[in-house]
């Protein structure tokens, strides 16, 4: 188990891997990050605006 901080997400946790290397996941701040499984800080992030 490995824990990734960065994001939040307090009721849900949905995560998306396509690869071994990569993880994604939404945000509940309207925000998608991408974690590296070697680090727990995100590799990439993108905020989207208000729906």
């Amino acid at each position: 188990v490995r824990t990734f901080k960065g994001h939040t997400n307090e009721k849900n946790f949905v995560g998306l891997t396509v690869n071994s290397e990569y993880i994604a996941c939404g945000s509940e701040t309207n925000g998608v990050f991408v974690y590296h499984k070697a680090i727990s800080k995100p590799a990439a992030w993108h905020q989207f605006g208000s729906p």
